[in-house]
């Protein structure tokens, strides 16, 4: 493949994908080298065809895991296959289901792959319809070791009322590899919901084990891909992202606690996909006589005198962020204003109006997230779902996320 087309292809539809990818050059090859290949930790070359005389060079700020490679080896794939139709009038068609095949390539490591992209469109069939005037969520799991009977899934997706046969959040119908119908499943909630899922989805998460892969539409249309009981793929806006959740925990350059930091992640994706928005913000050691300076004294928890104040105290009752229930947490981030924690994870406020200076751009809770970055650590949720994370007193981006 020429190596332009392949560049534009590659920025059209891989990089949005993997999250701050990005095209760096790219350096001669010989038909001996591999089609993908690592090229250090943050590195990876590749090329569509073996005789391709170039490969291209795939950077990011993180270590590119098995599960990204697998993105880049099925993109490759892929193109190999539909090369023949780039050259024809047919370019557009095969092009709009591009990542949706990548992506069922790289979610099964090849097997699967068919079925579920004939489910990832029979949800976004549904994304902007409605059944009996409601929102359909509805969820398909693929258990690579069940075996399932004479149904398939294309037969029954031809069936309207098979948009309502399952909820979205701890039901499904269970497929097996091939795309046959096995059943219907019930899901219990785990006792401990999976760190790396929204807390909603938690028994589709913890479902997604051993193989298994859990598809889910949510009512304002989100498409998410759950395997190895965590959320992997989500569809927002019309957009896939591929999410490595750790690696963000990782980059978080405070609290110096994993626990804290993990906690606050968790809620900031649980706030993502409720759709209700969140400001939190850290404070660290040597900034504590500032943030008092941004807080509204009512604001404040310690020796709390608003009645807001009181009763937000009595029912956090002393524990630390990590400590309150997931449920609890989300709840507290719901409340219009910033939530603010010092670095061991203790509630400074909940709800708090920060003294913003003037001037300042791009909506109140981005004011909030640049201020309590001064701080220490700035986290803003949209209603959207998107999140950003900012550090320091420049407020440098730590990541963005859907």
């Amino acid at each position: 493949m020429e190596r332009e087309r392949l560049e534009r292809l590659a920025e059209r539809f891989l990089c949005p994908l993997i999250s701050g990818a990005r095209l760096a050059g790219a350096i001669p090859s010989t038909p001996q080298d591999q089609r993908v290949a690592r090229r250090g930790p943050r590195s990876l070359l590749f090329k569509v065809d073996s005789a391709d005389d170039y490969r291209l060079i795939f950077r990011r700020s993180e270590t590119f895991g098995p599960t990204a490679r697998r993105i880049v080896e099925a993109f490759v794939d892929v193109l190999r296959e539909i090369e023949p139709a780039l050259e024809t009038s047919y370019e557009a068609d095969v092009l709009r289901p591009l990542q949706k095949r990548i992506l069922g390539r790289a979610i099964t490591g090849g097997f699967m792959h068919a079925p579920m992209v004939t489910a990832v469109d029979w949800l976004e069939s549904w994304a902007e319809r409605s059944y009996e005037g409601q929102s359909v969520t509805a969820a398909l799991g693929f258990d690579p070791g069940a075996e399932g009977g004479d149904l398939t899934l294309e037969e029954l997706t031809t069936l309207e009322f098979s948009a309502v046969l399952s909820n979205g959040v701890d039901t499904l119908v269970w497929m097996d590899p091939e795309g046959r119908v096995v059943g219907h499943a019930g899901l219990d909630v785990p006792k401990i919901a999976p760190g790396f899922a929204p807390y909603h989805h938690s028994a589709l998460a913890a479902w997604a084990v051993e193989g298994r892969v859990a598809i889910a539409m949510t009512g304002a249309g989100d498409i998410l891909v759950f395997k190895d009981s965590q959320l992997m793929f989500a569809k927002r806006a019309g957009r896939w992202h591929f999410l490595t959740h750790r690696s963000l925990v990782t980059r978080m350059p405070v609290p110096h606690s994993i626990a804290v930091r993990q906690a606050i992640y968790e809620s900031c994706l649980d706030a993502s996909f409720s759709s209700r928005g969140a400001a939190i913000g850290v404070v660290m050691k040597d900034k504590a006589p500032r943030w008092e300076q941004i807080v509204d004294r009512d604001d404040r928890l310690k020796r709390p005198r608003s009645l807001k104040t009181k009763a937000l105290d009595q029912l956090i009752a002393g524990r630390t962020f990590p400590e309150l229930d997931r449920r609890f947490r989300l709840e507290l981030l719901s409340i219009d204003g910033a939530l603010v924690l010092d670095h061991r994870g203790k509630v400074l406020a909940v709800g708090a109006i920060l003294k913003i200076p003037g001037g300042s751009t791009g909506g109140g809770r981005l004011a909030a997230a640049r201020e309590l970055a001064s701080l220490g650590l700035g986290i803003k949720v949209s209603q959207d779902g998107s999140m950003i994370c900012l550090h320091g007193e420049a407020g440098k981006p730590v990541f963005s996320l859907l």
